[in-house]
């Protein structure tokens, strides 16, 4: 809080540029230490009044350990460390125990590691044996060849507000009720943790849970997401009674290329998504007049234009028990304060790509969509339409001068081009017509058939409506109307 206080007023007495962005920058790091400070105390409140609860579900123990490494390697590689994964599952990686408590302590356990070592590496070893009764006992080892723990302070290391610095002084920062609250979250899994370090050589910190194998298997973990532009802009309404997070959050959108509105309460939240069409709604949960909840479900039930549109809840209590309390409340997403710029971005682009996929008519196979939205992803998938586009305001109109004027040679080879840009973006109806052109073409006594040119158009015509792209010219005139 000294650093978040002192940078304001650093910034308050106008800087150079030089000396703002390193102030900027110290205090973002001092708020996101600010946050991990909040974030440990009041987990460790929670264990004091026995409000600690443990949610099972069948998960994949080898996915999740991964997609936890994958957290670690930029902060890793900012220090030049070398962080890698060992997996042995064993007979099989699903299983059936609280995937957000385990990474919680896995997140912890690597994120001590890399704090506490300065060269070398960090390893996190995950192995599993079978036991009686189709259980297993799953072990994780997070090896570093850090600073190690004192021998003055192994007895204590578990202890509340205890940390492993060297000496007196406060090198590396934090509240010292990580490992105390990650022992009691694996000690409230019925599992056993502990360490094994050599001061000056390094530390392994371990533990074991007893877990069932899963009844069935469940997905995959979805892979970790790359920023991406969205495909078009969004408008976005913003429920939200802080001005400082509507300040925070409006910059954003517009940073981003989206259209904001912002009102300050549930009940203006559920007019504003009747009156209006909005592609998105950001939610926060604690509202004056209305809570978010109540208004999300509103919206929900209503008629209006946005009772099916994405509603991502935003709050500042990112416990698993709040989180798995908003599951159930008919929301899109959830993401915390203070929000990541990054990923609200990447939220919105995945939302952007597919709301402009999903829009497609009839004029689209949706069979053959989806398959391309799970080979390419949606933003690909909609750079592809973009390219179909541009097909479609100039390769219809050509090919049906030609065909009109009798170039034969020139209408077959356009009918082909258009077949196969319709048939692989799924413009089935386009593509049909296109081919039945292409296969007259190719017949010595060729007539031309009005009929014919005026389903092309019609399809031509249909697709671009589908996605939103009237011909460059207006359109033309169809066949049996020239």
């Amino acid at each position: 809080m000294t650093g978040v206080l002192g940078m304001i007023d650093l910034l308050r007495d106008n800087p150079s540029v030089e000396d703002r962005d390193n102030f900027l920058t110290t205090l973002k790091q001092s708020a996101v230490l600010l946050m991990a400070v909040l974030n440990d105390v009041l987990d460790f409140s929670k264990m004091e009044n026995d409000r600690l609860e443990i949610h099972a579900c069948d998960f994949d123990f080898e996915s999740l350990a991964q997609s936890t490494l994958d957290l670690f390697f930029n902060a890793a590689s900012l220090k030049g460390l070398l962080i890698s994964l060992a997996l042995d599952p064993g007979s099989s990686p699903f299983v059936h125990g609280d995937p957000v408590r385990i990474q919680q302590v896995m997140s912890n356990l690597i994120n001590n590691a890399i704090k506490f070592t300065d060269s070398g590496s960090v390893t996190v070893r995950v192995k599993a044996r079978a036991v009686e009764g189709g259980t297993q006992v799953w072990r994780v080892e997070v090896r570093d060849t850090g600073i190690g723990v004192p021998p003055d302070q192994v007895d204590s290391l578990f202890e509340p507000f205890t940390q492993a610095d060297e000496g007196t002084g406060r090198r590396f920062g934090g509240t010292g009720l990580g490992l105390a609250i990650s022992r009691r979250l694996i000690e409230a899994m019925d599992g056993e943790m502990g360490f094994d370090s050599k001061h000056g050589r390094g530390s392994t910190f371990w533990f074991e849970l007893t877990l069932p194998e899963a009844s069935a298997k469940p997905a995959r973990a979805r892979p970790v997401r790359v920023a991406t532009p969205p495909a078009r802009s969004l408008k976005v309404l913003v429920a939200e009674d802080n001005p400082v997070n509507q300040l925070l959050i409006t910059a954003l959108l517009c940073r981003q290329g989206h259209v904001p509105t912002c009102v300050e309460d549930g009940l203006k939240a559920v007019d504003a998504a009747c009156a209006s069409h909005f592609d998105c709604i950001l939610m926060d949960m604690q509202m004056p007049v209305m809570d978010g909840i109540t208004a999300t479900r509103t919206i929900r039930q209503s008629t209006g234009p946005c009772a099916n549109v994405p509603i991502i809840a935003l709050t500042a209590d990112a416990s698993p028990e709040r989180r798995r309390f908003y599951d159930n409340a008919d929301l899109t997403d959830f993401m915390t304060k203070p929000i990541d710029g990054n990923a609200l971005g990447e939220r919105l682009a995945e939302i952007a790509a597919l709301e402009v996929t999903a829009s497609l008519d009839v004029a689209f196979d949706q069979e053959h969509l989806a398959r391309l939205r799970a080979a390419l992803g949606p933003t690909r998938l909609q750079s592809l339409l973009d390219l179909f586009a541009i097909e479609l305001n100039h390769r219809p109109d050509q090919l049906c001068d030609h065909l009109l004027a009798g170039r034969l040679d020139q209408a077959k080879w356009e009918a082909h081009n258009l077949k196969g840009a319709a048939l692989s973006v799924g413009a089935t109806e386009l593509g049909t017509a296109a081919m039945a052109v292409e296969q007259l073409t190719a017949a010595d006594n060729i007539k031309v058939n009005a009929r014919l040119i005026d389903q092309l158009e019609k399809a031509a015509t249909a697709a671009r409506t589908a996605l939103g792209r009237p011909a460059l010219d207006g359109g033309r005139a169809s066949a049996t109307n020239a």
